[in-house]
């Protein structure tokens, strides 16, 4: 019974996150409708660089260390022992790193504007940027210290908050001040920094109110103090209070020697990423377009279209926040065949859901950009990548499965291999082809990436892909919905740039699917 109970609190608190998440992705994925409804497309284009910078320093100062304080806080506090002195060395630590990082991008701002992001106007929404680095470290530190626990309430919490006050505070300002005219990139910034700023204060005053009787009784910091003592007069290490005061005089050590590594590998693959994104207008102005138009195709692509063809991976990214702890589980118990069961379980449900994606965005792609973005262009983009969805979708939980049998630094050789060849590739298509080079390199990497995938966990000895099942059937009926889609619409000329016709349609579609998934056996609900 307790191990059931035990086990029912971890789905539970997993639960808690991913819907969270789902919220958390669902409010950003309005936001972004409406920065798209409000800001030029140019603009948008400008502001999507803003990304890759913020992404770049995160990693410096939060991305390694929020891992690292999980992983001390998770086995210290499984054995009883108090842990608040590991998030206030981490806390020390990385507000130090975060307010070296802004000042450094806050005095180089002209100059990354100019010369490496190679575009002028982003220079003050740089500056505005790096004012919220110290409250970005302290949420993740303050986050890390709760996931370590296994308490997912205040992560998901902090993710929502974040959301709603960035949300809120640019439609308050468009509403208020802007008078309702064209949003700037700096406005969408000053957002972003205040949802930090909002998430950041939920956490300290949630960490204050509920860890204050552990600060302020006396008589434990009294023990703790006597304890300190009689350790530095013995010059040994004693066992169980007095350990834990000895380990705390090496937390600082401890927490540098898992976030080095770990920030290291981050920071490789952030800057790939940010190297790539930086490329990519560079490389379609040299095609002969000029800067506004550069910017303007990146933002109906990646400020418009990516937006839907990515949002249904907020399930499949709550299944790899589920999958971490039961692959971690079996994997250290040496039960493979759990493994291998999970594996593929979600290989098939990650493909299944990829074929939906597909058949969705093949048949109302064109319809959903025009009725949210009311233009043609984002709908020709989403349409042109929806052939990528069933390996998109099949990519994402695998890392986790690997990651939870222990196998980072194959994750790592992964996305190093995919991102280099990725920048590589783009250089060649993009000059020859333009946006559809682009279309080309994202195909042609997404099946590499598959086969790298599993080539890994074969290697691991956890792949199994029921063929049939996963590809065969889906295929089949995803294509016989489509044509059937289609020449119904032509029959009837049913106008789906309606919001009233469009949204039924789409969900007529998908229960369809999954409807003829069931009555051919493809999917069955033993197997959830």
């Amino acid at each position: 019974m307790t191990f059931i109970s035990m086990k029912q609190k971890i789905i539970y608190k997993s639960l808690v996150l991913m819907m969270a998440g789902l919220v958390s992705r669902l409010i950003g994925f309005a936001y972004k409708i409406f920065l798209a409804g409000h800001m030029k497309p140019n603009i948008i284009g400008v502001y999507q660089l803003i990304f890759p910078v913020y992404g770049l320093c995160y990693t410096l100062f939060a991305g390694g260390m929020q891992t690292a304080i999980s992983r001390i806080v998770s086995r210290d506090y499984s054995k009883k022992r108090s842990c608040l002195y590991v998030a206030a060395k981490a806390l020390v630590i990385s507000c130090s790193i975060s307010i070296i990082t802004g000042f450094v991008l806050n005095l180089c701002s002209g100059l990354i504007a100019e010369y490496i992001i190679m575009e002028p106007l982003i220079d003050s929404s740089i500056k505005i940027l790096s004012l919220c680095f110290p409250f970005a470290a302290v949420s993740a530190c303050i986050n890390g210290y709760y996931i370590g626990r296994k308490n997912t309430v205040v992560p998901a919490l902090n993710q929502l908050i974040e959301q709603i006050v960035r949300v809120s505070l640019v439609a308050f300002i468009f509403l208020t001040f802007l008078n309702r005219t064209i949003i700037s990139c700096e406005i969408a910034v000053i957002g972003l920094v205040t949802g930090e700023i909002a998430a950041a204060v939920f956490n300290i005053i949630f960490l204050s109110v509920n860890e204050r009787p552990k600060l302020f009784n006396r008589n434990k910091f009294s023990s703790r103090m006597s304890n300190a003592s009689n350790i530095h007069d013995s010059h040994k290490t004693l066992p169980g209070s007095y350990a834990v005061t000895f380990k705390n005089n090496n937390t600082s050590r401890e927490l540098i020697s898992i976030y080095a590594p770990l920030t290291l590998n981050r920071f490789i693959l952030s800057l790939l990423h940010s190297f790539e994104a930086i490329l990519f207008p560079v490389l379609l102005i040299k095609t002969g377009l000029n800067k506004d138009s550069a910017y303007e195709t990146i933002g109906y692509l990646t400020g418009m279209a990516i937006p839907f063809l990515v949002f249904p991976t907020a399930i499949t990214s709550a299944i790899s926040t589920l999958l971490l702890p039961t692959i971690s589980e079996a994997g250290g118990k040496g039960n493979y065949e759990r493994c291998r069961d999970v594996t593929k379980k979600v290989i098939k449900y990650s493909l299944i859901l990829g074929f939906l994606g597909f058949g969705i965005f093949r048949c109302f792609g064109s319809n959903l950009c025009f009725v949210f973005y009311h233009n043609e262009t984002s709908g020709r983009y989403l349409l042109s990548l929806s052939f990528i969805c069933p390996l998109m979708y099949l990519s994402m939980p695998i890392p986790s499965i690997l990651n939870g049998l222990g196998k980072h630094m194959i994750t790592f050789r992964n996305s190093c291999i995919i991102s280099i060849i990725q920048i590589i590739m783009l250089f060649f298509t993009v000059m020859k082809w333009g946006i559809n080079g682009y279309f080309i390199t994202m195909y042609i990497m997404q099946i590499i990436q598959m086969i790298l995938d599993i080539y890994s966990i074969e290697h691991e000895k956890v792949f199994d892909l029921n063929i049939k099942e996963s590809l065969v059937i889906p295929g089949i009926l995803i294509c016989f919905l489509i044509t059937i889609q289609s020449t119904l619409s032509k029959v009837f000329c049913i106008n789906f740039n309606m919001l009233t016709i469009l949204i039924p349609s789409i969900g007529l579609f998908s229960l369809c699917f999954i409807v003829m998934l069931m009555i051919t056996k493809a999917i069955r609900l033993s197997e959830l």
